[in-house]
């Protein structure tokens, strides 16, 4: 297996998601290295699932299969949505800390977050620094690829 490949979750069903986080600083042009991705369900039946990844050089981590609701149950009216709904925090010394809610997981979809990091000040950062935690609430994220190759 690739040093940065992670197996599937045991349990993820037979119509898995997927998710590979793009952590990025400098407004979005700078790769960030290092920064430490907390992925946990935001819904009753997913709350068991929790993955810590982290960011490799080009910014991005490894994809993770998360449970998804069968493929068959959105094809059919009066059913659950088709997804379901995760967490995201994003950690990394010197910077503010990312969270993101309600993030959608659609089977056999692999979806993209991309993340921004900001920096605290360098030059006076109990000043420019009201909070530790940026929020980001019911923000989707990019979809790649559909198709069970994941």
């Amino acid at each position: 297996m690739p040093e940065n490949e992670i197996p599937e979750v045991t349990g993820a069903g037979e119509d898995p998601g997927y998710l590979i986080t793009f952590v990025r600083t400098a407004r979005g042009f700078v790769p960030l290295e290092g920064a430490d991705v907390r992925i946990s369900g935001a819904e009753e039946v997913n709350r068991n699932v929790f993955f810590l990844v982290t960011s490799d050089r080009s910014g991005l981590t490894a994809k993770i299969a998360l449970p998804a609701p069968p493929i068959a149950l959105s094809q059919s009216p009066g059913n659950p949505p088709g997804y379901l709904r995760y967490n995201l925090q994003v950690f990394k010394e010197g910077f503010y800390v990312n969270t993101f809610l309600n993030l959608p997981i659609f089977p056999t979809v692999t979806s993209i977050q991309q993340i921004d990091m900001i920096p605290y000040s360098e030059y006076d950062p109990l000043r420019n620094r009201p909070t530790d935690e940026l929020l980001v609430v019911d923000r989707e994220p990019l979809i790649l690829s559909e198709g069970r190759n994941g």
